[in-house]
């Protein structure tokens, strides 16, 4: 990430989530296909193309690290939720052939709003 100043909107989650998009798209050169994606099963908090590879990405915002990593912090229920909603949008988007993954942005936030770090996991949630 830059200086971290980007326009980020009120609250940890949505701002961590923004400022997620905006690395995703300015940094990494995915294009979203969608952000917040609900079925019953669970959530996606970005679904973005690497090259020809669907990625379905969780964002995890912190504003300390007191417990630890933010990319840590994907529970195994969360991980069997995540894989669901992923299955799911391949389903709906008939993309059952596309290669896909799943990635874990670690969004690190100083107490005044602003990105200090961004880390980010590739093929942080695997499907056992």
């Amino acid at each position: 990430m830059s200086d971290g100043k980007l326009n980020l909107p009120d609250g940890v989650g949505k701002a961590g989530e923004a400022a997620a998009e905006y690395y995703v798209r300015q940094q990494l050169g995915y294009e979203v296909l969608a952000r917040n994606f609900r079925v019953t099963e669970g959530e996606i908090d970005l679904i973005a193309t690497d090259v020809d590879e669907v990625v379905f990405i969780e964002v995890k915002t912190r504003t300390s690290r007191s417990f630890g990593e933010a990319t840590a912090q994907v529970s195994n229920s969360k991980r069997q939720r995540i894989i669901t909603a992923a299955m799911t949008y391949l389903s709906q988007e008939n993309k059952h052939n596309h290669d896909w993954r799943i990635d874990v942005l670690g969004v690190q936030l100083s107490r005044d709003g602003s990105v200090e770090c961004i880390d980010h996991v590739k093929n942080a949630v695997v499907d056992e």
